[in-house]
């Protein structure tokens, strides 16, 4: 028994270890395109905009009358280049991590759902014994204990994966259809149902975030190369 228990944590450990490798090379590989594309499109930017301005009134001036000279002439480029600079990691960073999440809570759900996630769940009811008598006398009342659940969730010694997916599922899923005063309700079942089905409605991860950041950033591009504004 105390074997088969050791081999089940080993799996379990090298299951996780392996969803966080995916997941690192996953935003390792988004932010590297992030980062190459953001260099090409403020560089062409740049040499356009350096190109566009009046060599006559450039070409004896230090480094913040020329910035000054640039703006003036190209204000509306400038903008673009600046903020593009600036905002591309921020957003590459964002879509990047929730497309981690959705996709390894997606591989967590198909792979280990009925192995991990619901005798997680199981073992948090268990602790806060949901099904208690008048624990819950109505649903406003469920608000106090929902939170109760994901800070039990967080207190957890699980990979941090699960908790996250568990949590999110915790937060998103919709109870306000639940009679808590009907008799003999399965609280835990039902909660169970929810939390599974929130998620379910999440972990189709899509990449299109990422490809529509990227062709903004190229669009911008070719406005600030064409128009001289």
């Amino acid at each position: 028994m105390i074997e088969i228990q050791k081999d089940n944590t080993k799996d379990k450990l090298m299951y996780f270890a392996k969803l966080t490798s995916i997941g690192l090379f996953s935003f390792l590989k988004i932010n590297l395109l992030g980062i190459v594309s953001t260099m090409l499109v403020v560089a062409i930017e740049m040499y356009f905009l350096f190109k566009g301005v009046d060599a006559g009134h450039s070409a004896h001036v230090s480094a913040i009358p020329f910035l000054a000279i640039l703006f003036s002439t190209r204000p509306i480029g400038c903008i673009i280049t600046v903020a593009t600079c600036l905002l591309s990691p921020i957003a590459f960073f964002s879509f990047g991590n929730k497309y981690i999440f959705a996709k390894l809570s997606n591989r967590i759900l198909v792979d280990k759902s009925d192995a991990y996630v619901k005798p997680f769940l199981d073992k948090i009811f268990t602790k806060l014994n949901l099904d208690k008598p008048n624990l819950i006398q109505k649903g406003a009342d469920f608000s106090i204990v929902k939170l109760g659940l994901i800070q039990q969730i967080k207190n957890e010694s699980e990979n941090k994966w699960l908790k996250k997916l568990i949590t999110f599922g915790f937060e998103k899923a919709k109870l306000g259809d639940i009679n808590f005063q009907e008799d003999g309700i399965n609280l835990n079942e039902i909660i169970k149902i929810k939390v599974i089905d929130a998620i379910q409605n999440m972990t189709e991860p899509s990449r299109e975030g990422i490809f529509k950041l990227l062709g903004l950033q190229w669009l911008l591009m070719v406005l600030v190369c064409l128009f001289p504004f």
